[in-house]
């Protein structure tokens, strides 16, 4: 990964004083464009905050080196929340106190929940990476997704099932936030493809164990188990049903679309299909693809052994559209017409989507950066459409 010179040295960890996050970037000049970014560095949820740092930073190296926002290089104060919710509010106040035009991230839906009264309260642009409906519906005046939403992903879920025959299906979700929703959704959209849900389970987001509920489901007769979670749940899951000797097909959601699960999942990834998406699957992407030229720009931008997933495109395309809405504001470091401005973004080809904003549409992508794919052989691969 590039090193900005930008970034805040900010890391706040349990055995850092919140003093030590204060203010440094390492430039100080003082026309420089504050950004907050809150993403996981420690903690459960860390593969994936790790990630979006990397997008996100890249992102801003590449502005900064084509001359930043109107001449004014962007400076970032950096807060790692470890994915708790407690510390995200520390991180929400810190970065407020410390004057940002506007926060990307968190990377999940409860913790882009809890950071968002104070970002609003602060009347500040908050980027969350969460997939919860409840970010953006109803509208809140600051608070943007800048993800997939649960709705996309399950009906284009459903969408697919229904292709390949399929009729009854096992659902496993968290108990969480974005699980919770999940479930919802899939409560509705499965019936409406022809699908009858014959079993239901769920997990707290702390479960290191689902063989239980994997049993249950497993009596069921159902030809598909969908496992809409994130990485570390979806990972033990899969591991799970292959001690149980499970055959039924296990299908993920985009949440998996990643290495990280690869690597915590190891040889039980093996067969699993998910909706991916295409920047995890940028070697093997159409050049015809409208996608296909941010993609490659952004993966042009890594460095070493970093490989691209959605959540460092997804921290990427948020840098870049908010790095556009400053460049359209009449004063870049104000934090309400930067909100106007990410309002009235139209048809940005990003890396995970084509992103559409509006005053009644805080939801902005589409369904454009996704693929069905399928674990083979320690890889992702994309599916026939």
């Amino acid at each position: 990964m590039r090193g900005s010179g930008a970034l805040s040295g900010c890391l706040l960890v349990a055995a850092m004083a919140l003093s030590a996050c204060a203010g440094a970037d390492g430039g100080g000049a003082g026309d420089d464009i504050r950004v907050g970014m809150i993403f996981a560095q420690t903690g459960e949820v860390s593969a994936l905050g790790v990630s979006a740092r990397v997008g996100a930073v890249a992102a801003v190296d590449k502005i900064n080196a084509a001359g930043g926002v109107d001449g004014r290089k962007l400076a970032v104060s950096f807060c790692d929340d470890g994915g708790d919710v407690a510390r995200v509010v520390t991180c929400a106040r810190q970065l407020i106190d410390e004057g940002v035009t506007a926060v990307v991230g968190p990377i999940t839906s409860p913790l882009s929940l809890a950071a968002a009264p104070l970002t609003e309260a602060a009347g500040i642009p908050e980027f969350g990476l969460g997939s919860a409906t409840a970010i953006t519906e109803p509208v809140k005046p600051y608070l943007f997704r800048a993800s997939s939403g649960n709705q996309e992903e399950m009906e284009t879920l459903a969408e697919w099932l229904q292709k390949e025959g399929v009729k009854r299906v096992a659902v496993l979700t968290d108990n969480g936030a974005s699980g919770q929703d999940q479930a919802a959704i899939l409560e509705k959209v499965l019936p409406a493809h022809g699908m009858e849900i014959v079993g239901k389970e769920s997990y707290e987001l702390s479960d290191t164990d689902m063989t239980a509920q994997l049993t249950r489901l497993n009596a069921t007769g159902a030809e598909v188990l969908l496992t809409p979670g994130s990485v570390q749940q979806v990972a033990v899951i899969a591991i799970n049903r292959k001690a149980l000797g499970m055959t039924m097909q296990q299908v993920g959601g985009a949440g998996i679309s990643s290495d990280s699960f690869i690597k915590l999942a190891g040889d039980a990834a093996e067969g699993i299909k998910c909706l991916g998406w295409k920047v995890s699957l940028h070697d093997k992407l159409d050049p015809a693809d409208p996608m296909y030229a941010p993609i490659k720009e952004f993966v042009a931008s890594l460095e070493g052994d970093v490989r691209p997933d959605q959540f460092s495109g997804l921290a990427w395309d948020s840098v870049h559209i908010l790095a556009k809405a400053m460049e359209a504001a009449d004063d870049p470091t104000d934090p309400k017409q930067v909100r106007d401005q990410i309002e009235a973004t139209r048809g940005h080809v990003g890396t995970a989507s084509t992103w559409t904003y509006g005053p009644d549409n805080h939801r902005g992508n589409d369904r454009s950066g996704f693929v069905m794919s399928e674990l083979r052989g320690g890889a992702w691969v994309p599916l026939a459409s």
